[in-house]
Parts: C-alpha cells; structure tokens; sequence
C-alpha cells in the first residue's frame, strides 16, 4: 500500500493542506546534488494551482532544497476543459512565455481534439517551442488521457517587441530564486534532472571494466570497440567541461523497464527504452526504418538485459531529458556478483517489493540470489504483510537445500504497560505549582542539536501567576529551515547566555523538585538532560506529558499536536514554533484538561494522573518495529493471527500490533528486536536508565545489530 505525503514528510508536512498530502507517492526523483527534488504523486482529484506551488515553496523550504516539485498524476475522469488554466499555470514554470499567449484563449473540447483560441496571437511562437505537443504530453503524464490540440483561428503573428514585453512579464511573475528560467535550464541544470546521477560529487571515480569480448553479441550495427564510461562521467562531462554539447560515449547498462515503439509518419519506428549503470541512467532512442525494425532482436532489450551501447548523448528538446542516440549496440552477459565468505550468513531482515516504499526485489529474485552466493537460508520480514510467501514458497519448492524463514516486521504497541501520564509518584495537588515550559532548538537530535530559546509560565492553583523566557546561544549555525519555522535568526541569539546559564536561570525560575509539564514531554527534557550531562549539572524534577493527557482526555481527536488541541478548545490563536507562546498556550489547555479531570474524575494528587484517566485506545500508541519469525507450522498459524489482527482490529495509519497479542500468541514465534525504529534502539537513543532498556530487552528472542 502506498504512503501518502502525510506519512512520508511526517512532521515536515505538518500545516499543508489536507488534499494536497492526502496523495499517494509513487516514486522520488533528485537531482545529482541532492539540492531539487521531485516527488510523483496519485491523487483522486485535481489539486488548485496555487495550493499546489504554496505546498511546493513551503516543502522546499522546511526541507532546507533549492526547489521541491509535486508531479500530480489524476484519474482519467476527473479531466475536463475547465481545469486548462490551472495545467497552464503548471506549464509556464517550463515554458514561462506560454501563459502570455494563452491569457483569454477560447478552449473547447471535441473529442480527443483540444481545439485552443488565441486572444493575443502568437501561433507561429508557440509552434517553435512545441506547445501542441508538450501540452499533450502533460495531459497524458497527468491525466493519462490522450489527446490532440489544434490551433483554431486568431492571431497568427505578434511582434518581438510584443512577445519580449509578454515574456518579461510573465517570468517577473514567477517565484523568485524557486526554478531557473527555461534557458538556464536547458545548459545546465535539466540533464542533471532526468538523467537521475547516485554519485555522490566528492565521490572516488568508478572504474568500468569494458565486457569481455568473446560475450559480446552484435545486435545492432557492429562490433563496439570504445572502452566505456560511467554514465555521471557522461553526464559530468556534458553538464560541466563540455558546455553541454552532445558527443559520442560507450556505457555498459542494463535495461530497467520494457521497451516502447511506435510508428511515426515518416514511416520509421522510433524505438525507446530506458538503461542504467548504477551511477545514472539514460533513455535510449532509436530511429529504424521498417526492415531495420523487422530484423531487430527486440528480446535482446528486454527488462534486465545487459547492454554495451555506443552513441551520442546529449539533450534531447522533445523528450526534455538526456537521451543516447546508438551508433551500435551489443549485448553481454556481466560477471555475476558472489558471496566469497567462508561461512555464510543468513538473512533475517529482507523487504521484498510487497513492502511498501522499502524495497523493489520480488521474492523470487532475492531467494535465487541467495541460492546462488550458497546461502543455506533466508527471512522474509515485510513491513506488516505476508503477501510474499507463496511467490518465496513456489520460488524454493524445488530445493533441499534451502528454506525459508517466514517471518513480518510489524508494527508494534506497547499496552502491556500503563500509560504514564506522570513518570513518578508525587502526592502534590492539583492546586499545587508547577512549571509549564516549551524549548525550541536547533533540530530534532538531543545529542547533535543544542537550545536556542527555553519558554515558561508559573501556574498554582491553576491560574498563571509568572513567566520565565530566555534565547539560548546554541555556539552554532541556526539551520535555514529551523530559522523560518522559528523565525529564530542567529543574531537573535548571537548575545544570549550559553546553554549552561540559560538551564540555570530556568532552574531558578523552577525552584526546588519541580513538576515540569511539557507537550511530548520526552523531547523537551531530553535536551535539559543533555545540558545536564554536559555540563555535570544535577536538579531533580517530575514530568507531564500533555499529548498523553489530551489522548486520554480527548479522545475524538485524531491528532493531539498544540495548535490542534488549542483550536478545538477554542482557546485562540497564538505564534506556533516559539517557545513563550507555545508555553502559555500550553499552560491554557493543561488547566482547562485539568478542570475537566478534577471535574469528571476527582483527581486528588498529580500522581493519580496513570490510573485516573481512561485507558488509551491502543491504536493511539506510539508504534515501534519489531521482527516476527515463524519457526514451524503453529508459529505460521500465530503470525498470521497476529497480522489478521493488525489489519482488522488495530489498522490505524497502518497495520498495528498491541504487545499483549504478541505474548498471547508467542507459541512457535521468534521475536527480533529490528532497527533504529525499534522499541530498545529508541529507548537507547533516548537515554533511558539501564533498568528499563534491561527490561525492554528481556521481551525479545534475539537482538539485532545493524
């Protein structure tokens, strides 16, 4: 099942419109520098203009990229006539003088023809860049119908003193410094688009060592001789030392998707496929004339075939992508890959392409592949499915010397323990002070990141009574994207106290044992924690967690952020991202849950917060990866209980499995402590006190390491 943006981006998509991050992402395109990104992405129905480039500018910058774009694909149904001016908006970003033209212009739909009705001329320019066409192209990649645009009537010819004056106002309109202009483009940015590069810039060269000539099989023209290059080294060359000026390479490939072919007027067939060295890749295109086609070993091209290809690279202005034009092609088979170690590993942790967004191998390729390298064994552990069994099961029916070790890496819930509203006992009242505090920081890492502003109020008998705040000097770059979501500039804090006095200024303000009360808790002291480690500091306090007290307390919420909870509550707005208004507002929802709480359920002491408030719907729960792993037929039987369950009874975002049923059902099942994402590598991470990472590690059969 695909992820949407919103489960992709997580907390960066936080605020965008819900229509726009409810789309499904189909695949994620960069450029070499990992600077401009391009996300394809399925949608139910069309998406405004404007939302989309607010979403697309906003994304860019959270994201710290030069240019983020969304590349929309739509059920054909959902297209008519009337959505052309928001796809023209979308074109003029490639084509900026487009929409000049195009300003007033009659559409009507007939059929499959566009029939298009220019108010201000200019046919003749807009047939020199190929508009017909390229709108065409769009309405297809978009919409996937198919369609033909005819120019009827109007104005043929404008002058260049009105084409320059129409030009220029349309690219003063467009976004500055978020897309570079057409020409810029085409010689230096574009190839590195579409020819997709994985090697990184201050990467070692890669040798590639040219086929071995006795498996090189003629399958069009000759003999290649040329020694290949890298396909970045092509592109390298082209984009930078040549001045983007095509000229002839050799590369060894292989072909990544199904060749496509079709006739063109002048009788020829243009034949197009798509290849890869593993360094960056290129479309293929070849021009045969019909004996040429009839005689052409299309299998030889097929999907996976290893090629050596001879040719020019260069721009190709109709596809918009960098294309090889062969002088020659020949086929070969390549030195196959091997597993050399004496003592062979078995794969406990393997995704195969019925995980989503995580892998692309069938299950069938990866078992051969583990057959080959004389593996005698191999998991498959997908993300909270089991759809890849019978393919694996028909894969290695046929040998005895190798199994398959059934298995899902699931997503877990810890129910087994109660919620803790409260981290320790503490007989104080709810009548009594405590602190209500927010910290806004550099990034995410309490370890990596430091402080850049501790925000408080003071509240007892549920009133505000002070309020503490402080910039912190982080003795660091504030990252661009942090200062536009804080609006925290580095001279801001340039004159700040250091880490160490600000956390001890806040510590006065607390006063002695403090009850400090934060939402999402464990981040926000985590970076006290950190300052205290530091800097040999010790003061002990109480935490709150309020995203826990508004998951028990309001329950009808799907998603309990601050912003989320205060406008629900009605208690205004306020300047999110900083940490005196977050803290205030804060303090505004505690006492208005706690209110309801004393109200509802006669809360006595704070400590009566983990057994007062009702149980958290466990699909509520932060969820952890875990592997599962059968070991005979009743451990099959149980997991797939266990992902039955998931589905039907706890699928809330995705498939969840509560840590009681993983205990009910442990019979003839090995559990595996997984990644970075797991319950114990998190714990770790967090820095919890080595009883509880003891206990954590106690659930499992085995530990992973990766």
């Amino acid at each position: 099942m695909a992820q949407t943006l919103r489960e992709f981006l997580r907390e960066y998509a936080a605020g965008l419109p819900d229509d726009v991050i409810a789309g499904r992402v189909r695949c994620i395109l960069s450029n070499k520098a990992r600077t401009k990104l391009f996300i394809e992405t399925e949608y139910d129905a069309p998406i405004p203009s404007d939302d989309l480039f607010a979403a697309e500018t906003e994304l860019a910058s959270r994201l710290h990229l030069e240019a983020l774009r969304l590349l929309c694909r739509y059920p054909a149904e959902s297209f008519s006539a009337a959505l052309l001016p928001d796809l023209f908006q979308v074109m003029r970003r490639e084509v900026p003088m487009i929409n000049g033209f195009l300003d007033n212009a009659e559409l009507h739909l007939n059929g499959s023809v566009l029939e298009i009705g220019l108010a201000n001329g200019g046919i003749d320019i807009l047939e020199q860049v190929h508009f017909r066409e390229l709108l065409a192209k769009a309405i297809h990649k978009m919409f996937n119908v198919t369609l033909t645009a005819e120019f009827v009537g109007g104005k043929t010819h404008i002058s260049e003193d009105e084409q320059s004056e129409m030009q220029q106002n349309v690219i003063a309109s467009l976004p500055p410094e978020r897309y570079m202009l057409p020409e810029e483009s085409v010689k230096a940015d574009t190839p590195s688009f579409s020819a997709i590069s994985s090697i990184e810039p201050d990467a070692k060269p890669v040798e590639i060592e040219r086929p071995d000539k006795d498996s090189l099989t003629i399958i069009y023209k000759r003999l290649i001789k040329e020694k290949p290059i890298t396909i970045s080294s092509v592109l390298s060359k082209i984009n930078g030392g040549m001045g983007g000026q095509a000229n002839k390479y050799a590369i060894a490939c292989e072909v990544f998707a199904k060749p496509e072919s079709r006739v063109l007027k002048s009788g020829k067939t243009l034949l197009t496929f798509p290849v890869t060295d593993y360094t960056g890749s290129l479309l293929v295109k070849l021009f045969l004339s019909e004996d040429e086609m009839k005689d052409f070993p299309l299998d030889k091209c097929k999907k996976g075939a290893s090629l050596l290809i001879y040719g020019t690279v260069g721009y190709d202005e109709y596809d918009r992508d960098m294309v090889i034009k062969p002088n020659a092609i020949n086929s070969y088979t390549p030195d196959r890959r091997t597993d050399d170690a004496p003592v062979k590993r078995v794969e406990l942790h393997l995704h195969t392409n019925m995980s989503a967004m995580d892998a692309v191998s069938s299950a069938e390729a990866l078992c051969q592949r583990a057959h080959e390298w004389g593996h005698r064994a191999i998991a498959i552990t997908d993300h909270g499915v089991v759809q890849a069994f019978p393919e694996a099961m028909n894969a290695t029916a046929k040998w005895d010397d190798f199994r398959v070790i059934y298995g899902c890496e699931a997503y877990v819930v810890n129910d087994l323990e109660a919620v803790r509203i409260i981290d320790q006992p503490d007989p104080r009242s709810p009548q009594d002070e405590v602190i209500i505090f927010d910290v806004e920081t550099t990034g995410l890492s309490h370890k990596l990141d430091r402080l850049t502003e501790i925000g408080a109020v003071k509240v007892r008998g549920l009133r505000i009574i002070d309020s503490f705040d402080t910039f912190v000097n982080p003795e660091r770059d504030i990252p661009q994207n942090i200062q536009e979501l804080t609006h925290i500039t580095q001279d801001m804090v340039a004159d700040a106290p250091k880490e160490q006095e600000a956390v001890e200024k806040f510590l006065a303000f607390c006063g002695d044992n403090p009850v400090l009360i934060a939402h999402n808790a464990n981040f926000d002291t985590s970076f006290i924690r950190e300052v205290f480690a530091r800097h040999n500091m010790s003061h002990p306090f109480v935490t709150i967690d309020t995203v826990l007290i508004s998951r028990a307390v309001l329950p009808e919420l799907g998603r309990h952020k601050l912003d989320t909870i205060a406008k629900h509550l009605k208690l205004g707005k306020f300047e999110h991202h900083r940490a005196a208004d977050d803290a205030y507002m804060l303090a505004k929802i505690y006492i208005t849950l706690m209110e309801r709480i004393i109200k509802e359920h006669d809360l006595q002491t704070l400590g009566d917060l983990n057994i007062a408030l009702p149980t958290i719907d466990p699909k509520k729960l932060k969820s952890y990866h875990q592997i599962i792993l059968a070991k005979n037929q009743t451990g099959i039987k149980n997991l797939y209980r266990l992902v039955s369950y998931s589905q039907l009874d706890y699928f809330y975002k995705k498939p969840l499995i509560p840590k009681s049923l993983l205990v009910k059902h442990h019979e003839g099942l090995i559990y595996g402590s997984a990644c970075e994402a797991g319950e114990l590598f998190s714990a770790i991470v967090e820095g919890k006190p080595d009883e509880e990472l003891d206990k954590l590690a106690k659930f499992y059969d085995y530990l992973e390491i990766q």
